[in-house]
């Protein structure tokens, strides 16, 4: 899997369904959710990603509460975000353009993120 660091998020989907806001945070968000209502075990969940989670509300350091399961979560880097996919067997899309800095993988390039199959189809570079 290619660096996301500084990469941002044109459009994703969990399967069939779209996320919005279309970011790093909400793609997050969703695997979250789908893990804990699939497996049902904080600890389960919390041993699939490596994430800096807690069970019930927790809002300082960067963590952000998600109500509708009961945990909060500090904010993680965009490669870690998708770790959650390939474990829950969901189908993952994320089309995302590096930012123009230095620091990027590709600066200003636009590609695609395909998993559990782990590929990365560039688009065209942009100008």
């Amino acid at each position: 899997m290619p660096d996301l660091k500084h990469a941002k998020v044109l459009e994703a989907s969990i399967g069939d369904e779209l996320v919005k806001p279309a970011n790093w945070n909400s793609l997050l968000r969703e695997l979250l959710v789908r893990a804990m209502k699939r497996f049902g075990d904080f600890g389960h969940v919390q041993q699939l990603c490596s994430i800096n989670m807690v069970q019930g509300i927790k809002d300082d350091e960067g963590y952000k509460y998600l109500a509708e399961i009961e945990i909060s979560f500090q904010g993680v880097p965009a490669n870690a975000a998708v770790t959650l996919a390939p474990a829950l067997g969901v189908k993952l899309h994320v089309a995302f353009q590096w930012r123009r800095k230095e620091q990027a993988h590709r600066p200003g390039q636009r590609a695609r993120l395909q998993l559990p199959s782990s590929s990365v189809r560039g688009l065209a570079s942009v100008s």
